[in-house]
């Protein structure tokens, strides 16, 4: 098929919060799209009346704009195939519901859901097949009309062509269906609604959808799609069923298992960046040696046919190290109006922009997200606490000197350059004795009250000379103290 002609979608239900495994498939078919010049379309699926929400049809379109993705069709900028809500087809459905029935290919079905799971205990009991039997596809007339007169509610069945079907699938080559064995398909529920397989095939077709890339949960929906198409005087998409994407150490991803929405990442201050690359390593290797790339960058490099048949896991050591490389690159301004929400809720506050860019171009390198941010901002923003930890290496022999000495050469030189800086580490190395981390630790603690962290002389110019010395005299004070 010609790139003009590529036209992906992205189909979600409004039922819970996207998760990453619905991210990916969004991404996926955006990628596919954009590098191919072709359309992305956003299609809301939401004929499920008991658990489609507003809420979550708001929420998924924020997710998805905050990850980067736009859409070329869809809700709120519409589109020539509109509209994009199912609920809002349901009478181009129904029109294609009367044409399969003028044509006997769907008939009503009246057995009640009890019946129907009674039925299928007895069949699984008798080792059969727990299919549909289709007794309502040979109902006589009179029976109809007793159903009809009793009011029973009634479903409609598509009578499912018992033949064999190949999907020529991109992602898992030939695969052969075989629907002899299969019941009759409902395709229309009682509440007066289309079911999935009706709805997505109508709308793939009249919206002119040429590649359907989907999880492969729903490969065995394929043929029945298939056949619905044809039946209906359709040509069927092609099909790519990309590999299940699993929480960490496996398992499905789900909201039992902590959901891993997008929603949770967003809150929390991950970059979209960073979780749109990490997302498209789920079942695709570029062919780079650097994983980490731009959104941009992995249009250019996106290749459907690459995708990989084994399932794909969420690594958090590798998600980690995506997010950090992302962090590291991220311009200290964005940064600085990102943390601004995190900061306040921990009631720190910075006594400029200019000094907290300054602070976060140093902190970010540890950051994984800016909810980390409080904790690595901390000691620029607020008076290190000296718990116990601190307090036991200053209370080591020789670290009050390295302190006093330190402060006094600091002092003196009233430069906080990295020169500067070496030449009273030096000094304070020959007037002590101590080096290495007996040197260094000291300083560290009381400047910031942790072991970890920034450099030294990247913590130095941005305290000052005057901060820097006070802390230095108040861990020495501390120590006397206690």
């Amino acid at each position: 098929m010609a790139a003009e002609n590529v036209r992906v979608r992205f189909a979600p239900s409004p039922t819970g919060y996207i998760h990453i495994g619905n991210a990916r498939t969004a991404l996926f078919n955006y990628l596919h799209a954009r590098g191919t010049r072709g359309a992305f379309i956003l299609r809301i699926e939401d004929t499920d009346r008991e658990r489609s929400r507003k809420k979550y049809e708001e929420t998924l379109i924020e997710d998805l704009t905050w990850l980067g993705l736009d859409w070329d069709e869809g809700p709120y900028i519409g589109g020539a195939f509109g509209p994009y809500r199912q609920s809002e087809r349901i009478e181009i459905y129904r029109e294609y519901l009367e044409e399969l029935l003028c044509e006997d290919k769907a008939y009503r079905c009246y057995c009640t859901p009890d019946e129907l799971e009674a039925r299928r205990k007895e069949a699984l009991a008798a080792g059969a097949s727990a299919a549909y039997d289709g007794r309502c596809a040979k109902l006589s007339a009179a029976q109809r009309a007793r159903f009809e007169a009793e009011g029973r509610p009634f479903t409609y069945r598509y009578r499912l062509p018992h033949e064999k079907v190949v999907i020529d699938d991109v992602v898992r080559g030939r695969v052969v269906f075989d629907t002899s064995l299969d019941g009759d398909v409902i395709i229309w529920k009682s509440d007066g609604l289309p079911t999935f397989h009706f709805a997505v095939t109508v709308d793939d077709a009249l919206m002119e959808i040429s590649l359907v890339l989907r999880g492969e949960g729903h490969l065995p929906n394929a043929p029945i799609q298939v056949l619905l198409a044809r039946d209906l005087g359709f040509l069927a998409p092609g099909f790519a069923h990309m590999s299940q994407t699993l929480a960490p150490g496996g398992g499905k991803i789900s909201k039992r298992r902590g959901g891993m929405s997008l929603r949770e990442f967003r809150e929390s201050g991950c970059l979209p960046e960073a979780l749109a690359n990490y997302i498209a390593l789920l079942g695709w290797s570029p062919r780079r040696s650097d994983e980490v790339f731009t959104i941009e960058e992995a249009v250019s490099l996106f290749d459907v046919t690459q995708l990989t048949k084994a399932s794909a896991s969420f690594d958090p050591g590798k998600f980690s190290f995506v997010c950090r490389r992302h962090m590291q690159a991220a311009d200290p301004a964005r940064l600085a109006d990102l943390a601004g929400p995190f900061l306040e809720k921990s009631e720190l506050e910075a006594p400029d922009a200019s000094y907290l860019r300054r602070v976060l171009a140093i902190a970010r390198h540890r950051a994984e997200k800016c909810a980390d941010f409080p904790d690595l901002l901390r000691p620029y923003l607020a008076e290190p606490v000296l718990g116990e930890e601190a307090m036991e290496i200053l209370r080591e022999q020789g670290a009050l000197e390295v302190l006093e000495v330190f402060a006094e050469r600091l002092q003196a030189a009233a430069d906080t350059g990295e020169e500067a800086l070496k030449a009273a580490f030096e000094e304070t190395r020959e007037r002590t004795g101590r080096k290495g981390r007996g040197l260094y630790m000291p300083v560290r603690v009381a400047l910031t009250g942790t072991v970890t962290g920034a450099e030294i002389v990247e913590i130095v110019p941005v305290l000052g000379v005057e901060r820097v010395t006070a802390r230095l005299r108040a861990a020495i004070e501390a120590v006397a103290a206690g």
